[in-house]
């Protein structure tokens, strides 16, 4: 059985200057828009010109997460090709669309603009990763390596796929996951032992989620709203019971953040995954 691994705040991954001003000198950068079953997406590509890995990086809340990538990659290191999952929209991140799709169905009025995790995870299955994989495997011999991040939301639906499908990604990293969608439902979707497990997992969570009374904007609302959510299951339990499952989890709290504010140095994390040599 694993260890819970010391709870500390990553170093940020890269503090280069030349990758934020020109990401065009080392990727060559694409959109495609896709349609999945009447549903619309975008897709931010980063396609390695040089020095790449085997590695193929998958981010959700594409478009906000795709820029904050592109200025965090660290370009002295082996370049992954990174594969953002956003939507047609000029907006950070599209509130509707992101509900419909990170989201497990669950009974109850407040849960009934999501559901459609299912549905979402065959469109990584059917059409995202054979594509990416088979362009991947055609510049090098290595077995291409399939890493997760996501946020929130998308955390959540991380979790989705490590319970219905392990094998989908080869390392997870989820950043604050909303264990409080569905009423804390999320471990209904847990196998009671897990067929495959990925290489790892690595959970996120802000320390002003974790202690709100940090927080120097606290506000009674969200400080409830905080407090609430965390009753029942927390990411930290959630990291034991998957360490008890033989998952090798390991769970990292972020000092000074909340939980917007976290999502860049987790998604640091993942790309410190994504260019490990």
């Amino acid at each position: 059985m694993t260890t819970t691994s010391p709870q500390t705040t990553p170093k940020p991954h890269s503090s280069n200057k030349s990758a934020v001003q020109n990401p065009q000198a080392l990727f060559t950068l694409s959109t495609q828009n896709r349609t999945f079953e009447g549903k619309h997406y975008r897709l931010f590509i980063a396609t390695p010109k040089q020095h790449s890995s085997a590695k193929i990086l998958y981010l959700l809340d594409g478009n906000a997460h795709f820029p904050m990538a592109l200025q965090m990659i660290d370009p002295s290191l082996p370049l992954p090709t990174i594969v953002a999952v956003g939507y047609p929209t000029t907006g950070a991140y599209a509130v509707a669309e992101r509900t419909r799709d990170y989201t497990f169905a669950a009974s109850g009025a407040e849960f009934q603009q999501g559901g459609g995790a299912a549905d979402f995870l065959r469109f990584f299955s059917d059409e995202l990763q054979p594509h990416f994989i088979t362009q991947v495997s055609h510049n090098t011999a290595t077995p291409v390596k399939q890493i997760f991040f996501g946020h929130s939301f998308g955390g959540l639906f991380g979790l989705y796929s490590l319970f219905q499908q392990p094998q989908r990604f080869d390392e997870y990293i989820l950043a604050s996951p909303s264990l409080w969608w569905g009423n804390r439902a999320i471990l209904q979707q847990k196998p009671t032992v897990f067929a495959n497990k990925p290489d790892s997992l690595t959970l996120t969570l802000s320390e002003y989620e974790q202690n709100p009374n940090a927080d120097p904007q606290l506000d009674p609302t969200r400080r409830a709203r905080i407090l609430q959510r965390r009753q029942g299951l927390t990411v930290e339990q959630l990291n034991i019971i998957l360490q008890q499952d033989g998952i090798n989890s390991r769970f990292i709290l972020i000092a000074d953040t909340n939980h917007g504010s976290s999502a860049a140095p987790a998604l640091g994390i993942a790309l410190q995954k994504a260019q490990q040599k």
